[in-house]
């Protein structure tokens, strides 16, 4: 059986996605993609929340837009999982942790420096 991308990809969240829900991973931070992507928290492919406040399920960053001789990759963005995409700008992101409980992320326009995307999440109900 030759097993196609998505099948790779199912295959290597059936295997992730529980143990970033036992360890209440918040969120999780990964690039090569040639796009940026994130996420609402999810489980299992549902949305469990569209904010950021003591979320209860893991969201994605996907930052992979820094620029490369290949270019952008598309995005699908009709995903309900899906809470901001661009694939149009080269751009890097930041992190800012305030604290324990508090961070802001960021992803920067690389050409103009400007904001294109953040949030600020707050989880206050982890140990």
């Amino acid at each position: 059986m030759i097993m196609t991308l998505m099948d790779k990809q199912k295959k290597i969240q059936d295997w992730l996605e529980p143990i970033l829900s036992k360890y209440k991973v918040d969120i999780y931070f990964s690039g090569h993609t040639h796009n940026y992507a994130r996420s609402y928290p999810v489980f299992n492919g549902v949305v469990v929340s569209t904010n950021f406040t003591n979320p209860t399920a893991t969201s994605y960053v996907i930052c992979g837009a820094a620029g490369n001789i290949e270019g952008h990759e598309s995005i699908d963005k009709d995903p309900d999982w899906l809470a901001f995409a661009n694939d149009q700008n080269y751009g890097y992101g930041y992190v800012h942790i305030y604290n324990n409980t508090h961070l802001d992320y960021g992803f920067i326009d690389g050409d103009t420096n400007t904001l294109i995307d953040g949030f600020h999440l707050v989880q206050e109900n982890h140990p």
